[in-house]
């Protein structure tokens, strides 16, 4: 009688499974005649997120058939390094987070001097510091420098609202006489209009006193429309006014004055004047 024994079936290589996914991982398993086991994850510099970055038994080892393989997929890097947006345009520094581990965050807007309207003047997380996958990235984007507004001839007391809601800071002021300028309304201002300036800037003002000696004009006859005119134009103020009616004048006029014609005052003085008519004022 032979006897014949048995070796049982052949035992086979274990196939190299680093970098496929899942699912291609299991479908080369069965065709040789392994089985899938434990699926566990881990972080890989190395290796894409979700695909083979370990397996056990390692590949080529010999097994015997049905022996189960288990397979370690990647989540990716741990840290990744982040990205350079600076100077970048928002365009182009939205498409890099994308195409990144990283998310999009808050973006914010700023004036800057040199950092072209629409460009990344900053970020955060600042470019080379190691994060983790899903950190959100904030951007600043430059509107451009600010154009200097023109205040010259605007009176002082409406700089501010000139100024607005622009970053720049009143800086020195000082004041003038001037033949010219109303008191109290700028002169000069440093730096001019329309030069280009970055946020927090300071700017100097020059506001007029007015003419340093003023020679009171002759308002004797003129109306009240007139005197007043005249007064105003030559940088004074209107003071007491006195009327008189006698009924005897068609047209209210001015019959008195003071400071007098042709006397040397300063800007602003008060003149007070006496009106002579009928029905002034009503």
């Amino acid at each position: 009688v032979d006897y014949s024994f048995s070796k049982g079936p052949e035992p086979v290589v274990v196939p190299n499974l680093i970098g496929l996914s899942e699912q291609e991982a299991i479908e080369v398993l069965l065709v040789i005649g392994l089985t899938s086991g434990g699926v566990s994850h881990a972080y890989s510099d190395d290796i894409v997120e979700d695909l083979v970055v370990t397996q056990s038994p390692e590949a080529y080892v010999f097994v015997m058939p049905g022996t189960s393989v288990d397979i370690t997929l990647s989540d990716g890097p741990e840290f990744v390094p982040v990205p350079d947006l600076v100077d970048l345009t928002q365009d182009m520094a939205e498409s890099n987070i994308a195409v990144s581990y990283f998310t999009l965050g808050v973006i914010t807007e700023e004036y800057h001097l040199t950092v072209p309207k629409g460009s990344v003047i900053r970020q955060t997380p600042e470019a080379g510091s190691n994060e983790a996958p899903e950190t959100t990235i904030d951007l600043v984007i430059s509107l451009g420098p600010i154009a200097m507004p023109s205040l010259v001839g605007l009176e002082y007391s409406g700089v501010e609202g000139e100024i607005g809601e622009l970053p720049l800071n009143l800086g020195v002021v000082t004041e003038e006489y001037s033949e010219t300028v109303a008191p109290g309304s700028i002169i000069r201002q440093i730096p001019e209009a329309g030069t280009d300036l970055g946020p927090d800037t300071s700017f100097d003002l020059v506001v007029s006193l007015g003419p340093e000696a003023i020679t009171v004009p002759d308002i004797i006859g003129m109306t009240f429309t007139e005197a007043t005119s005249t007064i105003e134009s030559a940088f004074l103020s209107i003071g007491e006014i006195i009327e008189i009616y006698n009924g005897n004048l068609v047209q209210e006029e001015v019959v008195e004055q003071s400071p007098v014609a042709f006397e040397v005052v300063g800007a602003g003085t008060p003149v007070d004047m006496t009106l002579e008519g009928p029905n002034y004022p009503e």
